[in-house]
């Protein structure tokens, strides 16, 4: 009800109380993800998915392997959703399904629910790489229009090695940080990749966990220039920063 009196934007007022019906229609179901691929090692490996009117997930989990990182675009992995082509594209010529199943979904009608997806549980045997989580209504009907409207998806690194990078006219500085204590890390192996995937360069991190790549290594042009640095622990821990 509209009571009477009350002003509108151009500053009239109704003389008489107005009734009329209003309809708020349920929220369309939803699935999506926040971003952010790193999952820190020491953690519990669960990975946050946001949903409206979902009882039940279907999710997958693809995993691409360390030595072809260097194939995948940036643009792909900032995206937090993927056409059908595009993930069945890195599960048939890049990676592999580790990991399918459902899970059920709690929450009210018509909020924002966030539900843990427990990747550590569901991978036991990690090995190094980045992994691609799926996730989609599995009430949903499989047509055109959700083909068109693509698949929530999320990228992630299980590592504790956190990388920071700085360039400047002397080339390329790595520095390998601890995610847990912040610690450097030495020791750790750094390699610089070409869009070719051939290894430009391969130096050992420093006691200050650093790592130093010259400039002319940097101005490699087609194939051979640098699109991904890789960092590998020796003990299965890896983690990548695309250039």
């Amino acid at each position: 009800t509209i009571r009477t009196g009350l002003p509108s934007a151009d500053g009239g007022r109704p003389a008489f109380d107005d009734t009329g019906p209003v309809v708020l229609n349920d929220r369309p179901p939803g699935v999506s993800f926040s971003g952010g691929v790193i999952l820190p090692r020491e953690s519990e490996g669960k990975v946050p998915v946001t949903t409206v009117n979902v009882e039940k997930l279907e999710v997958r989990v693809l995993r691409v392997g360390d030595r072809l990182l260097s194939q995948l675009s940036q643009g792909l992995v900032d995206q937090n959703s993927l056409y059908s082509y595009d993930s069945e594209n890195i599960e048939n010529q890049m990676g592999a399904l580790v990991w399918k199943g459902t899970m059920a979904v709690e929450g009210a009608k018509n909020a924002t629910v966030t539900t843990l997806i427990p990747l550590h549980d569901a991978i036991k045997d990690k090995k190094a790489g980045v992994y691609l989580v799926l996730a989609k209504d599995a009430a949903a009907e499989k047509n055109i229009e959700q083909e068109w409207q693509g698949t929530a998806a999320q990228w992630v690194i299980d590592t504790d090695i956190g990388l920071t990078s700085f360039q400047g006219g002397d080339g390329l500085h790595i520095f390998a940080r601890s995610l847990a204590g912040a610690s450097p890390l030495t020791g750790v192996e750094i390699a610089l990749v070409a869009q070719n995937n051939e290894e430009l360069a391969r130096v050992r991190t420093d006691d200050n966990g650093g790592v130093h790549f010259n400039a002319e290594l940097m101005k490699g042009k087609g194939g051979n220039q640098p699109v991904v640095v890789m960092a590998d622990s020796g003990s299965g821990d890896l983690a990548y920063l695309g250039l």
